[in-house]
């Protein structure tokens, strides 16, 4: 009787060691990082005392932009893979844009990690604001019109006034966009490293 009740606990041990929640996983040990969005937060400063040409467009002068002139009414931003890259990015159009203290900071989810092309267009034209709200438009797409895109006088893009400015007063809220190429590297998902600052 006392070996049967010896086996029997044995086995009860037994049971309990073999019981886990972990699940054997056939990897090596090497660890795979969980499939899950990135965030990316862009940071856009708005510049207030900016110059421009002067009217006459002679030689270094320049005037200061005016308030008017530096508002942003509404944007267009594309994170668009590099190529070779086969995320899909992403391209948004924004209106009834919130800057605060002179900053402009959209955040987005992108799915893959990768390298992006980063291109933001503050105030953009017709055109472009309607490229980047077609719903079948990929980032690739968009960002290769966007940078081929240009304005021609006379055209039915004419670069008057009234088509840049979409028909507000003049000298009114110009089109503007990164003043040289970005790039992201969106290497992790780290939820304490979200922006990009360029």
């Amino acid at each position: 009787m006392k070996i049967k009740g010896l086996l029997l606990g044995m086995f009860a041990c037994a049971a309990l060691v073999a019981c886990t929640n972990d699940d054997i996983v056939e990897n090596n040990n090497i660890e795979q990082p969980e499939k899950v969005k990135a965030n990316l937060t862009l940071s856009i400063s708005t510049s207030t005392g900016s110059g421009r040409a002067a009217d006459a467009e002679t030689g270094d002068d320049v005037e200061n932009g005016t308030p008017s002139e530096g508002s942003i009414k509404d944007a267009v931003i594309i994170i668009s893979p590099v190529q070779g890259n086969t995320a899909t990015g992403l391209v948004e159009y924004a209106d009834n844009i919130t800057v605060t203290s002179g900053v402009y900071e959209p955040s987005f989810q992108l799915n893959q990690t990768g390298s992006y092309n980063v291109l933001v267009i503050l105030n953009p034209c017709a055109d472009i604001a309607n490229k980047a709200k077609e719903t079948s438009a990929t980032a690739a797409g968009v960002y290769e019109y966007v940078t081929n895109y240009s304005i021609t006088a006379g055209s039915s893009n004419d670069a008057s006034v009234d088509v840049v400015t979409k028909g507000a007063s003049a000298r009114d809220h110009f089109m503007m966009a990164n003043s040289e190429a970005a790039m992201v590297n969106i290497t992790s998902q780290d939820p304490n490293n979200l922006s990009f600052k360029p």
